[in-house]
This record gives structure tokens, C-alpha cells and sequence, in this order.
């Protein structure tokens, strides 16, 4: 996500519902900071190294996305920006579930940065992976079935659903770890029936595919 958006999303509500007389959230700028920097050497190890990953990135529009992409797409970014949002708002204000020890923060934080990770690895992996739903035919797209892609056939969801949770743990709030990860999981669902049903028609190899690695984002289970 864009860094400017996950910052607004964290701080915002932290400035309005925050009730000491500095707003300034130590566990959510740390954990910004931490993101800002993956995200930049991410970035920039894809410019240097796999420009064509980071070109797929900056594909936010396509002629041939399904429109129904475009509704499930705009769901998401709606229900992934409030699921942010609400973890804040969970820390400071609702305070629905028992706050997480120290030792569950810890690892919440390390599940981020590993999430952050696989979602780089998975755009190294996949030079196709662009935001919108679409047959990149200029771009030579053929089917990628090894890595992380050998495992499950979304990887950049999974990555992104352990990172989220891994935030949520750290930053304090058990009930966007458990409850908003599964309603995201569920927002996810829609692009994933969408986005497979795009790519078996219309990309050589990806039904067989399908038959081959039988899980989307949780290998062995879901």
C-alpha cells in the first residue's frame, strides 16, 4: 500500500481519539518508519534489478479490465483503508478485545516485515503482477508457476493478509489481528474469483494450473 495512505489511515484517527495531551503515537510511527524503509529498498531493488516488476506496478489502468474488476477492485481499497483505519480507532477508542502482551506485539512485528517481504519476493517472481486484472499481450504475459506461485496461486494476497495482521498485533488492536484480517480475506474474494476466471480463459496454461496448485492463499487449507 501507498506509504502516504497507510500513514494517513494509522495517524489520523490516532490525532482525533487520542487522549493524552500529545497525540504523538510511538508504536505507530516506528512501525511506519520500519515500513517506509522496506518499502523503499523493495522499490528500489525492483528499479534496479527487475524494472519490469516495478513497470507492472505502475499499471493502474487497462482497456480489457473487466468491469466487474473495477467494482471489486474499488470494495477493496475501501474496506482495506477502513480495516487500517480501525486499528487505531480500536487502540484508542473501542479497546474491543483483551491488548496484546508485549511478546505477541513482538511478533506481530516481525510477521510484518515478513509479509512485507513475500510481497516483494512475490513481485520479483512475477513481473506480471499488476494492479488491475487484465492480459498484458504488449508485455509478452505468459503464466508464472514456480516460488512462491508453486504454493498458492495468489501470493501477493497472502503476503499481504499476514503483513496486515502482523501490523494490526503490533500496533495493539487483537481485534483487527483476527476479525479485520478475516474481513479482508473475505473483500479479497471477489478479485480472486474475478481475476482466475480472466486468466483461465484467456491465458494459455492457467487451467491446468488451477488443477496443479488447488490452494489461493493459505497452502494446504483455503
Amino acid at each position: 500500500m501507498n506509504i502516504g495512505l497507510v500513514s494517513v489511515c494509522l495517524l489520523l484517527p490516532a490525532k482525533l481519539l487520542a487522549t493524552e495531551a500529545s497525540w504523538l503515537w510511538e508504536d505507530g510511527m516506528a512501525f511506519l518508519g520500519l515500513y517506509s524503509v522496506g518499502v523503499f529498498l523493495g522499490c528500489f531493488y525492483l528499479c534496479v534489478y527487475y524494472p519490469k516488476s516495478m513497470e507492472a506496478r505502475l499499471i493502474v489502468k487497462s482497456s480489457s479490465q473487466p468491469v466487474q474488476d473495477k467494482m471489486a477492485t474499488a470494495v477493496l481499497s475501501a474496506v482495506g483503508l477502513t480495516a487500517l483505519s480501525f486499528v487505531p480507532t480500536d487502540v484508542f477508542y473501542l479497546h474491543a478485545l483483551t491488548e496484546p502482551t508485549i511478546l505477541v506485539r513482538l511478533v506481530g512485528l516481525g510477521l510484518a516485515q515478513i509479509g512485507l517481504i513475500f510481497m516483494f519476493v512475490t513481485l520479483v517472481q512475477n513481473e506480471f503482477a499488476q494492479p488491475v486484472v487484465s492480459i498484458q499481450e504488449d508485455r509478452g504475459h505468459v503464466l508464472v508457476d514456480t516460488g512462491l506461485y508453486g504454493r498458492v496461486r495468489h501470493p501477493l494476497y497472502t503476503s499481504f493478509l499476514i503483513w496486515f495482521c502482523g501490523a494490526a498485533l503490533w500496533l495493539g488492536s487483537m481485534m483487527m489481528a483476527s476479525f479485520g484480517t478475516g474481513i479482508l480475506m473475505l473483500a479479497l474474494w471477489p478479485r480472486i474469483l474475478i481475476e482466475e476466471s480472466t486468466l483461465k480463459r484467456d491465458l494459455d496454461g492457467y487451467a491446468d494450473y488451477m488443477r496443479r496448485v488447488k490452494h489461493r492463499i493459505i497452502p494446504g487449507l483455503l
